[in-house]
């Protein structure tokens, strides 16, 4: 088998991996990839590897060819394709502590300790972000209740200024009415007391059973 296609043999699931090159040495000469290079392998001679799985705090042993990694990536065991792999999520060119180089061999991993915690990595992130997004949901819920909160105030004070305006013509219109009132009974009162003192001019007398009335003469200047 070519490097291409990759083979894996050997797969199994450890609770961690090698953190130095002694401890690299002796799992794997317990793993004894090299024997079963020519039963398996047709090019390619199988090396220990010990490496993480996608998102999962798993690490997996196998025997595998060597993958050269690119571009300062992690390395990671897909178990579906069964292949070892750049971690595109992560690069340990960027590590503070042992960074990685550009280019290295998938099985001198160890070297690069980050990648083994890559996995608790991720769930912090996820953690991160799931706080994050329930920080946003908060915000957006204050957000909510304080542009509520305004417009209630608004619309109270529009109420309250509707119901003064209202009160305000209500009395004006009411004491329009009164002065009107007023007038009008004024006007009333004065001709009454025009009526009356032309009644009282009027003089009536009693001569052998008839009434007379004395009307007043008036001068051509007063009709």
């Amino acid at each position: 088998m070519s490097l291409k296609s990759q083979k894996t043999v050997l797969v199994t699931v450890v609770e961690h991996c090698p953190a130095n090159h002694d401890e690299w040495k002796i799992a794997s000469d317990r793993k004894k990839c090299q024997e079963i290079s020519d039963i398996i392998f047709d090019e390619e001679s199988p090396v220990y590897h010990c490496v993480p799985s996608y998102n999962t705090k798993k690490f997996y042993e196998l025997c595998a060819g060597v993958r050269h990694i690119a571009f300062g990536y992690c390395v990671e065991y897909n178990i579906f394709s069964k292949k070892v792999q750049e971690k595109n999520e992560k690069r340990c060119l960027n590590f503070t502590d042992h960074p990685c180089p550009m280019y290295y061999p998938s099985n001198e991993i160890y070297k690069y300790r980050g990648c083994y915690e890559f996995g608790k990595i991720i769930q912090a992130d996820n953690d991160h972000k799931m706080t994050t997004r329930k920080d946003r949901i908060k915000d957006t819920i204050q957000e909510t209740t304080w542009e509520y909160e305004e417009k209630r105030l608004v619309g109270n004070e529009v109420k309250v200024t509707i119901f003064v305006a209202t009160v305000l013509t209500m009395v004006f219109v009411l004491a329009l009415a009164i002065i009107l009132l007023r007038k009008k009974c004024a006007k009333r009162g004065s001709v009454n007391e025009s009526i009356d003192e032309e009644s009282s001019l009027l003089k009536t007398k009693v001569i052998n059973g008839y009434k007379y009335v004395n009307v007043p003469l008036r001068s051509v200047n007063d009709s």
